[in-house]
């Protein structure tokens, strides 16, 4: 498992890569708030997962300017580094680099 954050991790599973949010969900019954891991996708590549974990943080932002996107795209490739880094892994280069 990588964790990147609080609500996101991706999890290893049969040679792919699973990007999960965790989301708050109110039981029915009981009324009771719980914390869970909602499935967000399947990728073939931890590039993938982590590509489409931005798109998601983007998707959670409100109104936003273009200067303030860019900042948020920099903290995030920036925190994307320090985790990778932190667990030892390696990324294959994107192929417009």
């Amino acid at each position: 498992m990588l964790k990147l954050e609080d609500k996101y991790r991706v999890m290893f599973e049969n040679r792919n890569y699973r990007l999960e949010k965790q989301e708050e969900v109110k039981e029915k019954k009981s009324g009771e708030i719980k914390q869970v891991w909602k499935f967000v996708g399947f990728y073939g590549t931890m590039n993938s997962a982590l590509r489409r974990y931005i798109d998601e943080k983007i998707r959670d932002l409100e109104e936003v300017t273009e200067p303030e996107l860019i900042k948020v795209l920099k903290d995030l490739k920036r925190h994307i580094d320090i985790v990778v880094k932190r667990e030892n892994i390696i990324l294959e280069k994107a192929k417009d680099e």
